[in-house]
């Protein structure tokens, strides 16, 4: 039986509702531009001073593959919202690297945890599944094999010499992070993310930028697509949350009111820091509105400020101004909400009319830069089309999550033998 979403959804706002045959794999391949390649900036990024190296902004945490996932998961929890595990296999000069492990891997195998008897139960057709439960029934779930288990951080590695704009073409497809290494030693010296080039673009001195930055987000097409909303009311769970957000192969989801009015947004990683050192199994069942005042409540405590971070941006709002709010927020996702300024009648879907990512701010940079073949939603196409094929056979890690007494924490899996 499949865990009720009652109070989740995929939402396709405006005119993408007008549209009966579309469902939530029907991605658009890529968003509308009258952008024009600009050589001047492509040489900026391929022949400035900057390098990769530069743009490290999470520490290099690596953790051997032997690892057990919940000493993996510690390690999460202590490098604190950005952290991204490394997790590497052999010594010397026979080290690789099996793969990353982030709050969305954590969060797939959580839900993984808590089918774990329902699937031993039954014939496992997906190989790295098999060995999981297997490992668990041994009594510990190595990390190597949960690294990438949400298909959401694919394993991309370049020197610390390599140019803008090679990080920017491997950002501009969907990937969030890139392990950086010196050219001269296999230990990797630090992970560059999206955000930081972000970071950069909002002040990089290159004349080709300014205009760009003051243009509004409708004139890049921002708004027009029918980008499916993924969100979830103040009334769901918190494993409604995680199901919805592995099954979409999204890290953060709209929460929206009664109203259907956005009220904030939840991450993988807000949960994961929530649910991954709880002790309780109560802790699926908070509700989310509840959840986001924990999380309000808590950042004002730690600083004394009130942080009640707002994910929103209108039409209107120009591209720098998103910059700067994706970076402060440390979001991967704002949602666009109709703007209060602006007369509107009224709509089904409360004030959501979208969303725009990291990935569809930096393909607008990609497509200045001259860099081919920019599809901003390839990556999560492919997350869609193995989770829709893996529910097509039975055997979704996540699609059948309705356990009596669920496992309350990441030890659950592999303290506890699968059969029992």
């Amino acid at each position: 039986m499949a865990h009720a979403r009652r109070h989740s959804t995929v939402r396709f706002p405006a005119e993408a509702a007008r549209s009966p045959h579309r469902t939530s794999t029907d991605l658009p391949t890529s968003p509308s531009s009258t952008l024009e390649p600009d050589a001047p900036f492509q040489q900026f990024l391929v022949s400035g001073s900057l390098r990769a190296r530069d743009l490290v902004d999470v520490p290099a945490v690596v953790v051997g593959g032997e690892a057990a996932v919940e000493e993996a998961c510690g390690e999460l929890l202590r490098g604190g919202g950005a952290a991204c595990l490394i997790v590497q296999s052999g010594t010397g000069e026979m080290v690789h690297q099996e793969g990353l492990f982030d709050y969305a891997d954590a969060n797939s195998f959580l839900l993984l945890g808590l089918n774990a008897r329902i699937l031993a139960a039954g014939q496992v057709e997906d190989p790295r599944t098999s060995e999981i439960l297997h490992a668990s029934r041994q009594g510990v779930v190595p990390i190597r094999l949960a690294c990438n288990i949400s298909q959401k951080n694919p394993m991309e590695v370049r020197d610390e010499d390599a140019s803008l704009e090679t990080l920017l073409q491997i950002y501009a497809a969907g990937t969030h992070r890139v392990v950086i290494h010196p050219s001269t030693s296999p230990t990797p010296s630090g992970i560059a993310t999206d955000l930081s080039l972000i970071s950069y673009l909002l002040h990089a001195p290159h004349p080709s930028l300014r205009p760009l930055l003051e243009r509004p987000l409708f004139a890049f097409g921002i708004g027009d697509l029918p980008t499916p909303v993924i969100s979830a009311t103040i009334d769901s769970t918190i494993l409604d949350a995680m199901v919805l957000m592995d099954g979409e192969g999204v890290n953060s989801i709209a929460v929206l009111d009664r109203n259907g009015n956005l009220h904030s947004a939840v991450s993988v990683t807000d949960i994961g820091r929530l649910v991954i050192p709880s002790q309780s199994k109560d802790v699926l069942g908070t509700r989310l509105g509840q959840f986001v005042s924990r999380i309000k409540w808590t950042a004002g405590a730690t600083d004394g400020a009130d942080h009640f971070p707002v994910y929103s941006v209108v039409a209107s709002s120009t591209l720098e101004y998103t910059m700067e709010k994706l970076v402060a927020t440390k979001a991967h996702r704002l949602f666009l909400v109709a703007d209060p300024l602006v007369p509107t009648s009224p709509s089904p879907f409360g004030n959501l009319r979208g969303v725009v990512s990291v990935v569809d701010v930096l393909s607008i940079f990609a497509r200045l830069a001259g860099i081919p073949d920019v599809d901003p939603f390839r990556l999560r196409r492919k997350r869609r089309t193995s989770s829709t094929s893996s529910r097509s056979s039975g055997h979704s890690r996540h699609s059948s999550v309705s356990m009596p007494t669920p496992p309350s924490s990441v030890s659950s899996l592999s303290g506890e033998p699968a059969g029992k």
